[in-house]
């Protein structure tokens, strides 16, 4: 039995699909990585169903990825976000109604997203670098949308002096294709955000002319002869004849291009051409804050796409990755390869003049259309190619993302709910925190986050759980002996790492209750999500297996003494899935398979157990 216990030149292409909207809610809001949830719950900083921008396309066309915050629907989450006010009302909310201009901008702002990443705000982000956008369909307002977008963040303004945008259509000619509002709106996202995280860069957006993989990939066969970076935020399910668009996806002779595309919007399905071995895969998080607009988590967004290709085989930068085995996808292309905000509840604002659902003006716009053009901003301001071979290295600092699902449940290190991660020069957050009595004293101690090292930690603490406010900063070591509380009373106690770009998200919670005789203390127990609970109230994950020649069966044997279990979710290698407590699985082909299991509870505690199943093959399939 397995278990475990709870506690540059940016071109961008833009692509339209005249189909009927479709509503899809986010989630709102959040459990912490532990017990408490300082301030308040954490939240994403705006409220209201979502719905995608241009819906389903057929075999042989793509679909933009965008997905926007409902007219007339979104309210407010947080009062601030790292001091920049979202505004108190949806776009589409002026006046009370659908149909208007909205004049205040919505959704999180450049300086947001830059201090939630570490990311730089200096005005010469990817200087002398191309990015390129690909889209379908044209933007008549893409210029002067653009220039408003950057009036209202402070952004340099493209001009006859300073030549930063221009677009072409899917030849390189000025003749442009027909209209779709749609995509006008897609293409907004693409072209803000990429001038917004790489303000120098020169923007070149190239105009399919349509939304059909034929047309949008001759557009990126011309994206990529002329741009650095290129950016990608559509795609259509996978297909049998995929791989013969592959190479409009690989850099021409003598040209070092890199290539981003978004995986999609599904939560945990494969897109194409997501899955083509050159691009950077791109996936989504939601991204989280106090009640007073810190942020405070960063957790996968259960909409991001991912999973592994039917068609595609795994490049070898990516299957000899350490962590590839874990993903379970045996040799085949898995996606995401990376991750950055994508949940429209925590959006970012884009401006967009054409209407759009009888509406213009500022919008909160989310999907992996969003974090894709940022990832190609941000590599063009790293000033050097961001390839498979970029991503699998050391080169990035990725801060892990380690709790929520797509579909697909988070790991420590590579998985397909966020991949990598979050490029980040912010720290992760710190995990397994304790508290215990010792000596008279309180001892805490916790593990360093991976990604970008910390400087130091700042402790946090308070006698109400999920309120901690600043006990002391400036420690250097992942341990800190602060005074015990007072017999009968409790202290709460988090951590956030600290380094010159910023600060991360905080820790899972501690507590610890103080005692005359004996000393009596209550820690977390850290678990692979780093989800924690108290020892008075263990959730346990585990689950036993029994095979049967190439059919093995897996069943629950979790335990949970202070709540009751309501949702299981397996996940794992040759297709394992499931949401009984007892599943049966056929394998297929020879190899060591990975199995999760993952458990929730009525209290929203999580724990998750992970185990192996070997199939060999001497004449039949046999598995154990």
């Amino acid at each position: 039995m397995f278990g475990a216990t709870a506690g540059a030149v940016v071109l961008v292409i833009t692509m339209i699909v005249a189909m009927p909207l479709a509503g899809a809610a986010p989630g709102n809001q959040f459990a912490r990585p532990g017990p408490g949830n300082g301030a308040g719950p954490f939240r994403t900083p705006f409220a209201g169903p979502a719905q995608t921008v241009c819906g389903t396309a057929g075999a042989g066309f793509a679909s933009c990825f965008a997905q926007v915050l409902q007219p007339g629907s979104t309210t407010q989450q947080v009062p601030q976000v790292n001091g920049s006010a979202p505004p108190a009302a949806s776009p589409n909310t002026a006046g009370g109604s659908p149909g208007a201009s909205v004049a205040t901008p919505s959704g999180l702002s450049p300086s947001t997203i830059d201090s939630v990443y570490g990311f730089s705000a200096a005005t010469n982000g990817g200087a002398g670098k191309t990015i390129a956008i690909v889209d379908a369909y044209d933007d008549p307002t893409a210029a002067s949308d653009l220039n408003a977008f950057s009036q209202q963040w402070g952004l340099p303004q493209c001009s006859t002096s300073n030549p930063c945008f221009s677009k072409v259509n899917q030849s390189g000619g000025t003749s442009y294709p027909g209209g779709n509002s749609s995509w006008d709106l897609e293409i907004s996202l693409d072209i803000e955000w990429a001038h917004a995280l790489a303000p120098a860069s020169t923007i070149l957006l190239v105009e399919a002319n349509s939304n059909s993989f034929a047309d949008l990939t001759a557009a990126e066969q011309y994206a990529g002869a002329h741009a650095d970076y290129v950016s990608n935020s559509w795609g259509g399910s996978e297909f049998s004849g995929e791989t013969a668009y592959d190479s409009a996806f690989t850099a021409p002779a003598g040209r070092n291009v890199s290539y981003f595309v978004a995986t999609g919007d599904t939560g945990g399905a494969v897109e194409y051409p997501a899955t083509s071995p050159d691009v950077v895969a791109v996936g989504g998080t939601s991204l989280l804050f106090s009640s007073s607009g810190t942020f405070s988590a960063e957790n996968a967004w259960s909409s991001g796409g991912g999973g592994c290709s039917a068609v595609e085989a795994a490049p070898s930068t990516q299957s000899s990755f350490s962590q590839y085995a874990q993903a379970g996808c045996n040799g085949r292309r898995s996606t995401p390869d990376v991750s950055l905000d994508a949940d429209p509840a925590s959006g970012v604002a884009v401006y967009d003049s054409t209407p759009y659902s009888g509406s213009s003006g500022w919008w909160t716009v989310g999907g992996t259309s969003a974090s894709t053009p940022m990832w190609a901003a941000e590599s063009a301001v790293l000033g050097s190619a961001v390839n498979s071979a970029t991503v699998y290295s050391a080169a990035i600092p990725f801060r892990d993302i380690i709790s929520g699902s797509n579909g697909h449940s988070t790991l420590t290190g590579y998985d397909l709910a966020t991949g990598r991660g979050s490029w980040a020069y912010t720290p992760g957050p710190s995990t397994s925190l304790s508290a215990a009595l010792a000596g008279g004293n309180v001892a805490l101690k916790w593990t360093a986050p991976t990604g970008a090292p910390p400087t130091s930690y700042s402790v946090y603490r308070s006698t109400t759980s999920g309120a901690e406010t600043l006990l002391a900063s400036g420690t250097v070591t992942p341990s800190f002996t602060t005074a015990p509380p007072a017999s009968g009373s409790t202290y709460y106690y988090e951590v956030q790492a600290v380094d010159g770009a910023g600060t991360g998200p905080f820790s899972n919670e501690a507590s610890v209750s103080g005692s005359s005789s004996p000393p009596t203390t209550t820690t977390t127990v850290p678990t692979t999500t780093t989800t924690t609970t108290t020892v008075a109230h263990p959730l346990t994950a585990s689950f036993t297996k029994t095979c049967s020649r190439a059919s093995c069966t897996f069943t629950s044997t979790s335990k949970d003494t202070g709540g009751t279990i309501t949702k299981y979710a397996w996940s794992g290698g040759n297709g394992i899935s499931g949401t009984a407590s007892r599943i049966s699985h056929v394998f297929t082909a020879g190899g060591t398979f990975s199995v999760q299991l993952m458990v929730t509870d009525s209290r929203r505690l999580t724990a998750t157990v992970t185990n192996q199943v070997t199939c060999r093959s001497s004449g039949r399939l046999t598995c154990s």
